[in-house]
């Protein structure tokens, strides 16, 4: 039986607090394990940090449409924007084998949600911005 549940965030960083109180009520409700949990909290932190910090050209207030759904033993996060048209996942990855004083600033942040989710794409879909997440949890 798939199961759902929405988040819905206004682009300000003290928002980013619900996220944390969803995230452990949904783990909760969905019997999520901690690093499960973890991961994907995680990584909608880091996408909607850099999201609230340099995704919207226009001022005012926007809304983050964050759908979560449980099913077919993963956990799968779309992540919906009204923001500038941005492919985080079309950077290559740092190369974390270089030297610190070698290495370019940035790109870190979604070198890992790379790593801690099993799916991590994006679309441009009219005039929004779709990121899909998933995580195996079985």
């Amino acid at each position: 039986m798939t199961q759902a549940r929405t988040l819905v965030l206004n682009n300000e960083m003290a928002e980013l607090n619900y996220l944390h109180n969803f995230m452990e009520t949904l783990g909760a409700e969905w019997s999520l394990s901690t690093k499960v949990q973890h991961d994907i909290t995680l990584a909608l932190e880091e996408l909607i940090t850099n999201k609230i910090q340099y995704g919207y050209d226009t001022p005012g207030t926007h809304q983050i449409h964050c759908s979560f759904t449980l099913g077919d033993h993963a956990v799968t996060v779309t992540i919906k924007d009204d923001g500038d048209p941005f492919d985080p996942f079309s950077y290559p990855d740092p190369d974390t084998n270089a030297p610190l004083a070698e290495r370019s600033i940035g790109g870190l942040g979604i070198y890992l949600v790379r790593r801690l989710m099993d799916t991590s794409l994006y679309e441009r879909i009219g005039n929004e911005n779709k990121i899909t997440l998933r995580k195996k949890i079985g």
